[in-house]
């Protein structure tokens, strides 16, 4: 028999500015979180940090510590203060910095999560999807080769095929037990290919994924993203998933029903996901629509509260079954 008194299990996949927003409700819920971020980043403070030290990104690892953090101090709220003044120092964001100096002092990038997961009192554990840096490279269906996760979206062709460099990048064990132990594994918000599917080019993180018997869960984006995912529909969302992996992995897609106002959709290009239900079933998974919609802050957001909501049904659900 199950235990029902022990901590539910979730790992989250992913990278970028969706999933700590799915991060911060998640903390508030008797879970156990581990959060896997891509480290395939070269723009912004991050890009500037990668071009003079040989460390893994820090920002999507700063803002996954950033939303797991319990701690009130005064440390916590300078964690995501981020210089504006003229300078070298414009752009960059302290905990960057925090991060880059204790993985450069320790020569191990666990080692500085680990530290600053102490000082932050951070719910859960964060982990790169590998201690090497990544960098992405795109190609295009055109036959052209794009280099750089900043530089990807840029040229606005159709991708055909996403690669990591190198492409030998191994996950740590605490990454690949993480997974086998998940009940549920959830796959973003997120950019499809610069944040989710890097991730998933690991190759122990994809073998892990396959033969778990988690709950393999996609938040489908509730925009198509310029450069990447122009004229998506969720089922393409999924598809690209399925086949860069080679094999058909994802058991649920959470898709939003709810129509967006046209206000809110920009800049131009930008459409709302359509939702292809054949497309659906040729990958073979079951989509749960619902109204994931947030537009409080008047951008286009998912409801954290109702996808959290979702995540840990479909755990009860499995547990329980």
């Amino acid at each position: 028999m199950v235990n029902d008194m022990r901590k539910r299990r979730i790992v989250i996949i992913g990278g970028g500015t969706g999933l700590p927003v799915i991060l911060r409700v998640l903390r508030k819920h008797y879970l156990d979180i581990t959060a896997v971020i891509t480290v395939g980043d070269d723009g912004g403070s991050s890009g500037k940090i990668r071009k003079q030290i040989d460390v893994i990104p820090p920002g999507d690892i700063r803002n996954a510590l950033s939303a797991l953090s319990e701690s009130e101090s005064s440390i916590a709220r300078v964690f995501q203060y981020r210089f504006q003044n003229e300078g070298e120092l414009k752009g960059h964001v302290v905990g960057n910095l925090l991060l880059a100096a204790l993985a450069d002092m320790h020569g191990d990038a666990l080692e500085a999560i680990a530290d600053l997961s102490n000082i932050l009192n951070v719910k859960g554990v964060v982990l790169p999807a590998t201690t090497i840096p990544l960098q992405l490279q795109a190609k295009m269906t055109d036959g052209s080769v794009v280099v750089g996760e900043s530089n990807i979206p840029k040229v606005r062709k159709p991708i055909e095929q996403l690669e990591i460099v190198p492409d030998d990048a191994r996950a740590s064990q605490r990454v690949v037990d993480a997974i086998k132990e998940a009940d549920l594994i959830a796959f973003g918000p997120g950019s499809l290919y610069t944040s989710i599917l890097p991730n998933l080019l690991v190759h122990d993180i994809a073998q892990a994924v396959i033969s778990s018997k988690a709950q393999k869960v996609y938040v489908c984006n509730i925009l198509t993203q310029l450069g990447e995912t122009e004229g998506f529909s969720d089922a393409d969302h999924v598809r690209i998933l399925h086949e860069h992996v080679g094999e058909k992995f994802i058991d649920h897609v959470l898709v939003n029903e709810k129509t967006v106002a046209p206000a809110l959709i920009f800049p131009e290009g930008v459409t709302q996901v359509d939702s292809n239900i054949k497309g659906m079933e040729d990958q073979e998974v079951a989509p749960i629509f619902d109204d994931y919609l947030d537009t409080s802050d008047g951008f286009v957001r998912h409801d954290a509260e109702r996808v959290v909501e979702r995540l840990i049904a479909l755990i009860d659900k499995s547990r329980h079954s």
